[in-house]
Formats: structure tokens, C-alpha cells, sequence
């Protein structure tokens, strides 16, 4: 480790590294101090120990130590740091008599370290180990922040893509979590009524969360076949009390199941964490300002009103693709949107099978995929059984979900699917 203490020793790089420490007196996070190039330079050996990688320590904290030394230049002429950092790296290397291959190597890793352009094992080493030396959702900057989540968590190695959702992390390429349904309704079609009263309201959250619910689905109106339209004001009459009740007892993330944007924006106003909107943003023209507005994320779902397809799976993949471009028009981040194929919606008995034999078509339009099927009418046809008799048909289909790499699934039975879905992680090794 000779050469590493050469490198801290060298005139050019104590030269760099006292203007950096100066100019960035006065900032209060992310510093490219000392500690965060030895941070990660550890977390690149550690990896690197994990992966049997064929790189050695010292060159591992050679290229750490070097990685940002070219902040100063970007914060005096606006060289971007990458490249003015392989510049005065090449330099400081071939001075102390680094061979052209080592010098090479490492220069290529801090040119690629902010895209991860650098494909070699040492170039991924150093991007996945620099955000990961950052402890992002803990800084107190992190909402002011203009680096995305995918940014900040997307792990080349592990292949981790990790969500923020209200104050939880989720790493939605990995993992599916589960989504508790509440309604607040009186005519929802699996339990309209059981949950009007907050002390019922109340009592179910609780026993949801104790069962494994990883996200709350509060819902103020039945979108199920054939039900009664309700106001925007008996709505947000419905579930701003829920919302606000449930946010001051517990700890977990809120979504409000509503598909108009004025009781999006009150529910968000009032501490809810995502919008599920059963219309994808086509219903309500301000609901995609709205979600924009707050930098909340948000399920996007396929709907309809009919059944009318040119090529099914094709055309439904084309729609949903426009409830994205909606998102993105509006100004929402890639990095806010899930995407709900919408079994039952708009969609035939053979459809909804259909869409669950292909919800990995999903994935490839590049958003996490929550699933619904809980209890609804698709098991029933399937099973011949009635609303209160389908839970081991949901399982089934919460089975396929995660088999098929869906991040997210939406249902009423918690304690059964948070079995069904830690078995079936199990057996993929995940």
C-alpha cells in the first residue's frame, strides 16, 4: 500500500485536495472529504472480497483516493469533475511511475464513475461503492436533492433499484411487497362497510401492519363493476380523517386510491405518501400536475371502458406506455411511477388471464409493476367461487407476481400472501 500513501503524499494531489476542502467549506452535505474517498474505497475492497473480483486492494484505493480529486477544477471553470479528475490522475500516476496498464485502468474508472460508463470490474467497483458510501435518505438535504433515487441506489452488481415510498426504502427489482387494502367505502365489492367506522379502521391497520403490510391502500370510493359515483367531497370527506388517524398511530406509507386530483392533492396535503390511479392520469387532466407538484410517487394503472382491442397484449402495453408519457409530460420523475397492469379493468375473463401470463412484458416498459387481484372476479370465474371463498386463487396469482418480478402486490389477506410470497423468495434465491 506503498504507492497509495505516494498518491496522499504527491504536491498535485495535497494541492487539490486543500483548494476542495476550502471551497466546500460551507456545504453541509456530500463533502468529497478524505473520509468519503477512504469510505469508498473500503466499500469497492469489501465488494470486490464479495465477488472474487480480480483487482487488488492497492489499486482499489488508488483509483478511490483519486476518484473526486477533480472537484475543485469543476467548482472553478466548470470542467466536469470526471473528466478533470482523470487528467490530473494520469498526471499524478505517471509521475510516480504507475505502469500504462494501472494508469489506464484507473483513469478509465474515475472518467466513467458518474454514468457508470466504465464497464471493467474495477470501474463498476468504483461507481456501485461511491453511492453507496452516501447515506442519501438519512440527509437532511435529501428532498432539495436533484439525484433520483434510481441514482443514488442503482447497483450494477446487485442489480437493486431502491424506491422511496413516504420514509421506507424499496428495492423494487429484488423484492415484492405487499400492499393492505383499506376501504373506506360502504360498497366495496369484497368488504364494503367492514371498515367505515375509525375504530374499525383503526383496528384493521393495525392488525394489517402486524401481518406484514409494507404499504396502506386507503380507498374512499368502490371502483368495482356497476358502483355508485361518488363526490370529490364526500371522498375526501371519507379518507382525510383515515389518513391523518393512521399517520399519527403508525409508521408506514400511505397511498390513497382515488383517480381525481383535487382529493389527491388534499390527501397529500394531509400526509399521504403515493396516488393509485385506477386511470393512469387519463380521467382527471389535473391529477398529473398535482402528483408532479408534491414529488409524490404514484401507480399508474391500464384502464378503459370497454373491451375493444386491435392486439390485446400489444395495445395494452401501448396505453399504458401513454399513462407514462402523461407522467413524464407533467413533469413526474421516472423514479415516481409504478405501473398496474389492471386485471378487471377494461379487460375480458380471458384478458385478465392473458395479462397474467404476460406481466413481464410490464417490467420491460422499465417501471416497478404492482399486481391486483385480490378476491376479484377473474379467481371467482376461474374457481366458480364466491368473493369471500378466493384467497387461495390470490395466492396463486401473488405467486405468479413475483415469479414474474412484480415489486408490489394489492390485497385484503396479508398474513396468507406475506407466506405465500417470503416461500416463493425463497425458492428463487432472493
Amino acid at each position: 500500500m506503498d504507492r497509495v500513501n505516494q498518491i496522499w503524499n504527491h504536491p498535485i494531489y495535497q494541492n487539490e485536495l486543500n483548494k476542495l476542502q476550502l471551497l466546500e467549506t460551507d456545504r453541509e452535505f456530500c463533502r468529497h472529504t478524505p473520509e468519503h474517498f477512504l469510505d469508498v474505497a473500503r466499500l469497492a475492497y469489501i465488494r470486490a472480497l464479495e465477488e472474487n473480483a480480480p483487482v487488488s486492494k492497492e489499486l482499489i484505493y488508488c483509483t478511490a483516493l483519486l476518484h473526486d480529486i477533480g472537484r475543485a477544477r469543476q467548482y472553478e471553470d466548470g470542467t466536469p469533475h470526471d473528466e478533470a479528475g482523470a487528467a490530473i490522475a494520469g498526471q499524478i500516476l505517471n509521475e510516480l511511475g504507475f505502469s500504462m496498464e494501472e494508469i489506464e485502468a484507473i483513469v478509465s474508472a474515475i472518467r466513467g464513475h458518474r454514468a457508470q460508463t466504465d464497464q471493467t470490474v474495477l470501474g463498476k467497483l468504483l461507481y456501485t461503492a461511491d453511492k453507496r458510501s452516501r447515506n442519501c435518505f438519512s440527509c437532511k438535504a435529501e428532498p432539495e436533492c436533484y439525484w433520483s433515487c434510481q441514482k443514488k441506489y442503482d447497483d450494477p452488481i446487485l442489480g437493486g433499484f431502491f424506491m422511496k415510498i413516504g420514509n421506507r426504502e424499496f428495492d423494487v427489482k429484488n423484492k415484492t411487497y405487499i400492499m393492505g387494502i383499506l376501504n373506506v367505502t360502504p360498497d366495496s365489492f369484497s368488504d364494503g362497510g367492514k371498515w367505515n367506522d375509525m375504530d374499525h379502521a383503526l383496528k384493521h391497520t393495525e392488525a394489517m401492519i402486524a401481518e406484514g403490510a409494507d404499504i396502506l391502500d386507503i380507498g374512499g370510493e368502490s371502483t368495482r363493476p356497476g358502483h355508485t359515483p361518488v363526490g370529490a367531497q364526500e371522498e375526501i370527506e371519507r379518507v382525510l380523517p383515515v389518513i391523518e388517524a393512521v399517520k399519527s398511530r403508525f409508521d408506514i406509507p400511505i397511498s390513497v386510491d382515488t383517480y381525481k386530483g383535487c382529493v389527491a392533492e388534499e390527501s397529500l396535503k394531509h400526509g399521504a405518501d403515493l396516488i393509485n390511479d385506477i386511470w393512469g392520469l387519463k380521467y382527471d387532466p389535473e391529477m398529473a400536475p398535482v402528483i408532479a407538484r408534491y414529488n409524490a410517487p404514484c401507480c399508474l394503472m391500464h384502464n378503459k371502458d370497454n373491451t375493444e382491442y386491435n392486439n390485446f397484449i400489444v395495445d395494452m402495453l401501448a396505453e399504458t406506455q401513454e399513462c407514462v408519457n402523461i407522467a413524464k409530460r407533467a413533469g413526474i420523475a421516472d423514479d415516481k411511477i409504478i405501473l398496474d397492469p389492471g386485471v378487471g379493468f377494461g379487460k375480458t375473463y380471458e384478458m385478465n388471464l392473458m395479462t397474467m401470463d404476460n406481466l413481464e412484458l410490464f417490467r420491460k416498459l422499465g417501471y416497478p409493476v404492482l399486481l391486483g387481484t385480490s378476491r376479484k372476479s377473474m379467481i371467482g370465474l376461474a374457481l366458480d367461487l364466491p368473493v369471500d371463498q378466493r384467497v387461495e386463487g390470490t395466492l396463486a396469482t401473488s405467486v405468479i407476481g413475483v415469479m414474474k418480478g412484480c415489486a408490489f402486490v394489492r390485497v385484503h389477506d396479508i398474513k396468507e400472501n406475506k407466506r405465500v410470497i417470503q416461500m416463493t423468495e425463497a425458492i428463487l434465491g432472493r
